[in-house]
């Protein structure tokens, strides 16, 4: 009790003596309070150990510092970030990403009490298209076969084997090296995936029967190696090409092979299943993506399952 007394004394002394607490807390509190190029850089630092792309974060927060450099985090408002943003406005979804970035980064602020409020929280995104959802027809598939079939490299070859049979990202097709491979049970570890943590790819046993007979370049770790021996392959740019135009598949990319084999996984075996197998965080972006390609096949069902309940009336 005698020491909150004697703090209590020590208060009204001071604002006796004309000195001004909570003008010295403020004082305090500003002084400790970085720039906004200081947190941006303890920002991207915690990013670099957490988040797997982190050069996006940094892209961002380079046009963020150029902008307000030398200010105090707690001197931006939302007047500021709005005008970045519209700023970047020619490339509508570079704009959102952009945004997102720096949301993040005032919000990391706030949760560590150096702000009371993210002033990037209340501005709206530009509107985004809708993801692209095609995929390959049956037909189209059975060409694209032939026409990988046609190709001369073996590598090649089983590079879009892979991503057929996986609906693994190309990046993580490319960068695949034979010591995470495991042939005779059937798996395929990515020890550093786009989600950041270890996954396992489960292959087929025709798949992993195939990948045995793969032709291995002596002292190169990957399965398809690149010019450089101790490199993989870079891209498939030029063979796609050759492919796509072979097999007469138009627009189709190489991530629709991704998206069609999550199609085929849905439709045969559901959306848990094909979640599981595409590897992604959240079964809600498979569903998303899948369900509405989902509805002739759920048209389908409807109209086998209508004659038993009419029947049945």
């Amino acid at each position: 009790m005698e020491q909150a007394r004697e703090a209590a004394r020590q208060i009204l002394s001071e604002a006796t003596l004309g000195g001004d607490p909570a003008l010295d807390r403020k004082r305090k509190r500003e002084e400790v309070i970085p720039t906004f190029e200081q947190w941006a850089a303890d920002y991207l630092s915690e990013a670099q150990r957490t988040r797997k792309r982190p050069d996006a974060i940094a892209w961002n927060l380079k046009r963020a510092v150029a902008a307000w450099r030398s200010r105090r985090l707690d001197t931006i408002d939302a007047e500021d970030v709005s005008l970045l943003f519209l700023a970047a406005r020619k490339t509508p979804i570079g704009a959102n990403r952009l945004l997102a970035t720096i949301r993040a980064c005032f919000q990391a602020a706030v949760k560590k009490k150096l702000i009371r409020e993210n002033p990037a929280a209340g501005i709206e995104p530009n509107r985004e298209n809708p993801p692209r959802a095609r995929v390959l027809s049956d037909e189209e598939l059975g060409r694209l076969w032939t026409a990988i079939e046609a190709e001369p490299d073996p590598h090649v070859r089983g590079a879009f084997r892979l991503l057929l049979e996986t609906g693994a990202r190309l990046g993580e097709v490319l960068g695949a090296r034979w010591k995470d491979v495991d042939l005779e049970a059937s798996r395929w570890r990515l020890p550093d995936p786009k989600a950041g943590t270890s996954q396992t790819i489960v292959l087929a046993e025709s798949t992993a029967e195939w990948l045995g007979k793969l032709p291995r370049e002596e002292g190169c770790p990957f399965l398809f190696p690149g010019i450089d021996p101790e490199k993989h392959r870079a891209d498939l740019k030029k063979p796609w090409e050759r492919v796509r135009k072979a097999a007469g598949l138009g627009d189709a990319t190489l991530h629709d092979i991704r998206r069609t084999f999550g199609k085929l996984v849905a439709r045969e075996a559901g959306l848990h299943m094909a979640s599981a197998l595409l590897r992604h965080s959240d079964p809600r972006i498979t569903a998303a993506v899948y369900a509405p390609m989902a509805e002739a096949e759920m048209r389908s069902a409807v109209s086998k399952v209508l004659p038993f309940l009419r029947r049945a009336g």
